[in-house]
Protein backbone atom coordinates (compact mmCIF):
# COMPACT_ATOMS: atom_id res chain seq x y z
CA UNK A 1 0.00 0.00 0.00
CA UNK A 2 1.24 3.71 -0.96
CA UNK A 3 0.37 6.63 1.79
CA UNK A 4 -1.94 7.68 -0.89
CA UNK A 5 -5.60 5.87 -0.11
CA UNK A 6 -7.45 5.96 -3.25
CA UNK A 7 -11.43 5.55 -3.17
CA UNK A 8 -13.42 5.05 -6.17
CA UNK A 9 -16.87 6.32 -5.62
CA UNK A 10 -19.91 5.21 -7.97
CA UNK A 11 -22.77 7.53 -7.51
CA UNK A 12 -25.44 9.83 -9.42
CA UNK A 13 -26.33 11.87 -6.21
CA UNK A 14 -23.80 14.56 -5.49
CA UNK A 15 -25.40 16.49 -2.54
CA UNK A 16 -25.61 13.36 -0.95
CA UNK A 17 -21.92 12.23 -1.15
CA UNK A 18 -20.81 16.26 -0.69
CA UNK A 19 -22.55 15.88 2.70
CA UNK A 20 -20.08 12.37 4.02
CA UNK A 21 -17.20 12.98 1.82
CA UNK A 22 -15.08 15.17 4.51
CA UNK A 23 -15.84 12.54 7.39
CA UNK A 24 -14.20 9.60 5.36
CA UNK A 25 -11.40 12.15 4.40
CA UNK A 26 -10.70 13.00 8.13
CA UNK A 27 -10.96 8.91 9.20
CA UNK A 28 -8.82 8.34 6.40
CA UNK A 29 -6.18 11.05 7.56
CA UNK A 30 -6.53 10.38 11.21
CA UNK A 31 -4.67 6.94 10.16
CA UNK A 32 -1.69 8.58 8.13
CA UNK A 33 -2.76 8.03 4.44
CA UNK A 34 -3.18 10.63 1.69
CA UNK A 35 -6.71 10.77 0.90
CA UNK A 36 -8.24 10.97 -2.32
CA UNK A 37 -11.39 10.21 -4.34
CA UNK A 38 -12.82 9.97 -7.74
CA UNK A 39 -16.68 10.08 -8.43
CA UNK A 40 -18.01 8.16 -11.18
CA UNK A 41 -22.11 8.09 -12.23
CA UNK A 42 -21.54 5.26 -14.18
CA UNK A 43 -19.72 2.69 -15.98
CA UNK A 44 -18.57 5.14 -18.92
CA UNK A 45 -16.90 7.61 -16.56
CA UNK A 46 -13.99 4.81 -15.22
CA UNK A 47 -11.45 3.93 -16.97
CA UNK A 48 -9.32 1.92 -14.68
CA UNK A 49 -10.38 -0.17 -11.59
CA UNK A 50 -7.24 -1.63 -10.51
CA UNK A 51 -5.48 2.06 -9.19
CA UNK A 52 -8.06 1.99 -5.92
CA UNK A 53 -7.96 0.34 -2.44
CA UNK A 54 -11.54 0.77 -1.77
CA UNK A 55 -14.89 0.73 -4.30
CA UNK A 56 -18.27 2.91 -2.99
CA UNK A 57 -20.80 1.75 -5.09
CA UNK A 58 -24.63 2.60 -5.29
CA UNK A 59 -27.74 -0.06 -6.53
CA UNK A 60 -29.41 2.61 -8.54
CA UNK A 61 -27.76 4.48 -11.34
CA UNK A 62 -28.37 7.41 -13.41
CA UNK A 63 -27.82 4.88 -15.93
CA UNK A 64 -27.29 1.71 -16.95
CA UNK A 65 -25.78 -0.57 -16.01
CA UNK A 66 -26.96 -0.87 -12.39
CA UNK A 67 -24.42 -0.84 -9.57
CA UNK A 68 -24.57 -5.15 -8.82
CA UNK A 69 -23.94 -5.54 -12.72
CA UNK A 70 -20.56 -3.37 -12.48
CA UNK A 71 -19.34 -5.48 -9.63
CA UNK A 72 -19.54 -8.43 -11.74
CA UNK A 73 -17.77 -7.14 -14.55
CA UNK A 74 -15.03 -5.70 -11.94
CA UNK A 75 -14.79 -9.26 -10.28
CA UNK A 76 -15.22 -10.76 -14.11
CA UNK A 77 -11.74 -9.07 -14.51
CA UNK A 78 -9.86 -10.61 -11.78
CA UNK A 79 -9.91 -7.11 -9.72
CA UNK A 80 -10.77 -7.91 -5.96
CA UNK A 81 -10.62 -4.55 -4.51
CA UNK A 82 -13.21 -4.65 -1.34
CA UNK A 83 -16.37 -2.97 -2.64
CA UNK A 84 -19.05 -1.48 -0.05
CA UNK A 85 -22.26 -1.70 -2.20
CA UNK A 86 -25.44 0.24 -0.85
CA UNK A 87 -28.86 1.02 -1.34
CA UNK A 88 -31.35 3.40 -0.88
CA UNK A 89 -33.82 0.21 -0.28
CA UNK A 90 -32.21 -0.68 2.79
CA UNK A 91 -29.34 -3.15 3.67
CA UNK A 92 -31.99 -6.50 3.48
CA UNK A 93 -32.26 -5.51 0.08
CA UNK A 94 -28.78 -4.90 -1.24
CA UNK A 95 -27.87 -8.58 0.60
CA UNK A 96 -30.48 -10.45 -1.64
CA UNK A 97 -29.09 -8.63 -5.04
CA UNK A 98 -25.85 -9.67 -3.44
CA UNK A 99 -26.70 -13.13 -3.55
CA UNK A 100 -28.98 -13.21 -6.63
CA UNK A 101 -25.61 -11.95 -8.34
CA UNK A 102 -23.33 -14.31 -6.73
CA UNK A 103 -21.57 -11.02 -5.52
CA UNK A 104 -17.86 -12.03 -4.24
CA UNK A 105 -15.80 -9.46 -1.62
CA UNK A 106 -18.42 -7.25 -0.95
CA UNK A 107 -19.62 -5.16 1.91
CA UNK A 108 -23.49 -4.24 2.18
CA UNK A 109 -24.85 -1.19 3.50
CA UNK A 110 -28.10 1.24 3.12
CA UNK A 111 -28.23 4.69 2.99
CA UNK A 112 -28.09 6.14 6.39
CA UNK A 113 -25.16 8.53 6.91
CA UNK A 114 -24.42 6.85 10.19
CA UNK A 115 -24.63 3.25 9.53
CA UNK A 116 -22.90 4.20 5.90
CA UNK A 117 -19.67 5.35 7.57
CA UNK A 118 -19.37 3.18 9.80
CA UNK A 119 -19.42 0.77 7.77
CA UNK A 120 -17.10 2.28 5.04
CA UNK A 121 -14.54 3.15 8.18
CA UNK A 122 -14.87 -0.35 9.25
CA UNK A 123 -13.79 -1.59 5.86
CA UNK A 124 -11.03 1.15 5.43
CA UNK A 125 -9.74 -0.23 9.07
CA UNK A 126 -9.50 -4.08 7.19
CA UNK A 127 -8.17 -2.84 3.94
CA UNK A 128 -4.95 -1.08 5.82
CA UNK A 129 -4.64 -3.75 8.01
CA UNK A 130 -3.73 -6.28 5.54
CA UNK A 131 -0.80 -4.48 4.55
CA UNK A 132 0.23 -3.26 8.03
CA UNK A 133 3.15 -5.37 9.24
CA UNK A 134 6.75 -4.17 9.17
CA UNK A 135 7.69 -5.57 5.83
CA UNK A 136 4.91 -3.30 4.06
CA UNK A 137 6.12 -0.76 6.12
CA UNK A 138 9.58 -0.65 5.15
CA UNK A 139 8.43 -0.86 1.24
CA UNK A 140 6.08 2.26 1.55
CA UNK A 141 8.93 4.03 4.15
CA UNK A 142 11.88 3.30 1.08
CA UNK A 143 9.59 4.33 -1.34
CA UNK A 144 7.75 7.70 -0.07
CA UNK A 145 11.08 8.91 1.44
CA UNK A 146 12.72 8.27 -1.82
CA UNK A 147 10.06 10.98 -3.17
CA UNK A 148 11.02 13.29 -0.83
CA UNK A 149 14.90 13.20 -1.58
CA UNK A 150 13.82 14.19 -5.06
CA UNK A 151 11.33 16.97 -3.98
CA UNK A 152 14.45 17.73 -2.16
CA UNK A 153 16.41 18.03 -5.03
CA UNK A 154 13.66 19.93 -6.76
CA UNK A 155 13.52 22.45 -4.30
CA UNK A 156 17.39 23.19 -4.17
CA UNK A 157 17.18 23.27 -8.34
CA UNK A 158 15.07 26.05 -7.89
CA UNK A 159 17.22 28.03 -5.38
CA UNK A 160 20.33 27.38 -6.81
CA UNK A 161 19.78 28.67 -9.97
CA UNK A 162 20.74 31.73 -8.79
CA UNK A 163 24.86 32.22 -7.96
CA UNK A 164 24.35 34.24 -4.92
CA UNK A 165 22.26 31.32 -3.51
CA UNK A 166 25.20 28.34 -5.12
CA UNK A 167 27.66 30.12 -2.82
CA UNK A 168 25.58 30.38 0.23
CA UNK A 169 24.56 26.76 0.06
CA UNK A 170 28.79 25.98 -0.10
CA UNK A 171 29.14 28.00 2.70
CA UNK A 172 26.37 26.86 4.55
CA UNK A 173 26.20 22.96 3.42
CA UNK A 174 29.63 21.36 1.68
CA UNK A 175 31.78 23.20 3.37
CA UNK A 176 31.73 20.86 5.93
CA UNK A 177 33.62 18.03 3.35
CA UNK A 178 36.12 20.59 2.85
CA UNK A 179 36.74 20.54 6.63
CA UNK A 180 36.95 16.90 6.81
CA UNK A 181 39.67 16.86 4.00
CA UNK A 182 41.47 19.41 5.31
CA UNK A 183 41.65 17.49 9.08
CA UNK A 184 43.41 14.67 6.56
CA UNK A 185 46.34 16.69 5.39
CA UNK A 186 49.00 16.70 8.08
CA UNK A 187 51.63 17.01 6.23
CA UNK A 188 53.41 20.02 7.65
CA UNK A 189 54.46 21.26 3.82
CA UNK A 190 50.70 21.14 3.24
CA UNK A 191 48.94 24.55 3.21
CA UNK A 192 45.43 22.99 3.26
CA UNK A 193 43.92 24.98 0.44
CA UNK A 194 42.38 22.37 -0.96
CA UNK A 195 39.06 23.01 -2.83
CA UNK A 196 36.04 20.51 -3.10
CA UNK A 197 35.84 20.43 -6.99
CA UNK A 198 31.64 20.45 -6.95
CA UNK A 199 32.09 23.97 -5.77
CA UNK A 200 33.16 24.22 -9.67
CA UNK A 201 30.31 22.43 -10.98
CA UNK A 202 26.96 23.50 -12.20
CA UNK A 203 23.81 23.02 -9.71
CA UNK A 204 22.32 19.90 -11.29
CA UNK A 205 25.95 17.94 -10.63
CA UNK A 206 25.76 19.55 -6.99
CA UNK A 207 22.70 18.45 -6.39
CA UNK A 208 23.45 14.56 -7.86
CA UNK A 209 26.36 14.22 -5.27
CA UNK A 210 24.52 15.31 -1.73
CA UNK A 211 23.19 12.75 0.62
CA UNK A 212 19.40 13.29 1.79
CA UNK A 213 21.23 14.83 5.40
CA UNK A 214 22.93 17.49 3.08
CA UNK A 215 19.64 18.10 1.08
CA UNK A 216 17.55 18.31 4.25
CA UNK A 217 20.23 21.03 5.05
CA UNK A 218 19.65 22.91 1.92
CA UNK A 219 15.87 23.08 2.23
CA UNK A 220 16.53 24.70 5.87
CA UNK A 221 18.57 27.12 3.99
CA UNK A 222 15.49 27.77 1.56
CA UNK A 223 13.62 27.86 4.32
CA UNK A 224 16.03 30.68 5.85
CA UNK A 225 15.85 32.74 2.92
CA UNK A 226 11.72 32.69 2.95
CA UNK A 227 11.40 33.26 5.97
CA UNK A 228 13.87 36.58 5.20
CA UNK A 229 11.54 37.55 2.83
CA UNK A 230 8.53 37.31 5.15
CA UNK A 231 7.12 33.81 3.71
CA UNK A 232 6.70 32.01 6.79
CA UNK A 233 6.14 28.02 5.65
CA UNK A 234 7.41 26.06 8.00
CA UNK A 235 6.12 25.88 11.97
CA UNK A 236 8.01 23.50 14.24
CA UNK A 237 5.19 21.17 16.55
CA UNK A 238 7.60 21.66 19.34
CA UNK A 239 11.17 23.96 19.98
CA UNK A 240 13.07 22.32 17.24
CA UNK A 241 13.96 23.62 14.22
CA UNK A 242 13.27 21.90 10.66
CA UNK A 243 16.73 19.83 10.53
CA UNK A 244 16.38 18.38 13.78
CA UNK A 245 12.95 17.38 13.14
CA UNK A 246 13.53 16.03 9.59
CA UNK A 247 16.63 14.24 10.63
CA UNK A 248 14.38 12.54 13.75
CA UNK A 249 11.02 11.75 11.62
CA UNK A 250 12.57 10.96 8.51
CA UNK A 251 16.25 10.53 8.13
CA UNK A 252 16.80 8.22 11.72
CA UNK A 253 13.66 6.16 10.73
CA UNK A 254 14.59 5.34 7.06
CA UNK A 255 18.29 4.39 8.01
CA UNK A 256 16.79 2.52 10.91
CA UNK A 257 14.12 0.13 8.34
CA UNK A 258 16.90 0.15 5.52
CA UNK A 259 19.67 -1.34 8.14
CA UNK A 260 17.86 -3.72 10.29
CA UNK A 261 19.15 -7.22 10.53
CA UNK A 262 15.48 -9.33 11.09
CA UNK A 263 11.98 -8.65 12.68
CA UNK A 264 10.67 -10.30 15.21
CA UNK A 265 6.99 -10.61 16.21
CA UNK A 266 6.06 -10.81 19.97
CA UNK A 267 3.57 -12.63 21.25
CA UNK A 268 0.89 -9.70 22.08
CA UNK A 269 1.17 -8.31 18.16
CA UNK A 270 4.15 -6.05 18.80
CA UNK A 271 6.66 -5.95 16.02
CA UNK A 272 10.59 -5.49 16.85
CA UNK A 273 12.47 -4.36 13.99
CA UNK A 274 15.97 -5.60 14.96
CA UNK A 275 19.42 -3.15 13.93
CA UNK A 276 22.91 -2.25 14.63
CA UNK A 277 22.00 -0.24 17.55
CA UNK A 278 19.22 -2.02 19.10
CA UNK A 279 15.50 -3.17 19.39
CA UNK A 280 12.68 -1.03 17.74
CA UNK A 281 9.44 -2.21 18.94
CA UNK A 282 6.40 -1.00 16.51
CA UNK A 283 2.52 -0.63 17.07
CA UNK A 284 -0.49 1.06 15.68
CA UNK A 285 0.19 4.33 16.68
CA UNK A 286 3.66 3.62 15.65
CA UNK A 287 2.73 3.16 11.51
CA UNK A 288 0.27 6.03 11.93
CA UNK A 289 3.01 8.39 13.25
CA UNK A 290 5.44 7.35 10.71
CA UNK A 291 2.80 7.98 7.71
CA UNK A 292 1.25 10.59 9.28
CA UNK A 293 5.25 12.59 9.22
CA UNK A 294 5.61 11.51 5.44
CA UNK A 295 2.55 12.79 4.38
CA UNK A 296 3.57 16.26 6.63
CA UNK A 297 6.76 16.89 4.61
CA UNK A 298 5.32 16.00 1.12
CA UNK A 299 2.67 18.71 1.87
CA UNK A 300 5.45 20.75 3.13
CA UNK A 301 7.96 20.55 0.18
CA UNK A 302 5.13 20.82 -1.88
CA UNK A 303 4.09 24.07 -0.43
CA UNK A 304 7.78 25.38 -0.98
CA UNK A 305 7.93 24.41 -4.71
CA UNK A 306 4.56 26.77 -4.46
CA UNK A 307 6.44 29.15 -2.67
CA UNK A 308 9.78 29.16 -4.89
CA UNK A 309 7.23 29.37 -8.40
CA UNK A 310 5.86 32.74 -7.22
CA UNK A 311 9.27 34.31 -6.77
CA UNK A 312 12.66 33.43 -7.44
CA UNK A 313 15.03 34.11 -4.51
CA UNK A 314 16.96 37.08 -4.71
CA UNK A 315 17.64 38.44 -0.89
CA UNK A 316 20.34 36.80 1.15
CA UNK A 317 20.82 35.15 4.93
CA UNK A 318 21.44 36.93 7.80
Amino acid sequence: MKIKYNILWVENERDWLDSIVDDIKDFVEDLGFQFSYEVASGKSEISDYNKYDLILMDLNLASEPTGDEIIREIRAMDIYTDVVFYSASGIAAIRAKGREKELEGVYYSGRNKELFLGKVQGVIMTTIRKTQDLTNLRGLVMAEVSELDVMMGEILSIFLGLEENLNKFHSRVTSDREKTVHSWLEHPECKKDCTLLIRKAPASDVIKKLDASQKARGVNLVLKTLNSQGKVVYVAPNNKGFMENYNTDIIKMRNDMAHCQSIEIESDGKEILKTLKGDVVFNNEDFIRIRKNIVLYHSLFVTIQRKQRIRRFSSSVS
